[in-house]
């Protein structure tokens, strides 16, 4: 087989006798991630963005700017 024979990931991965996947891989490392949000502090802030649990009320943008509003 030469370099710059096409083979397919499958072909690989039997090569390298790896059993997962790439979103495998992905998937168990999310996991890992949210396991360790669950466990630490509800005050840290990574935990409050992560899961979304920040309190407040985002203020108002200002409007779009249009044409025929002039320059300004």
């Amino acid at each position: 087989m030469c370099y710059k024979d096409k083979v397919s990931n499958k072909i690989v991965g039997e090569k390298l006798e790896r059993h997962f996947t790439i979103m495998d891989m992905i998937k168990k490392r999310k996991r890992k991630l949210f396991e360790h949000l669950c466990r630490i502090k509800d005050e840290r802030l990574m935990k409050a963005v992560m899961l979304g649990m920040i309190k407040g009320v985002q203020p108002r943008a200002r409007p779009a700017r249009r044409r025929s509003d002039g320059p300004e």
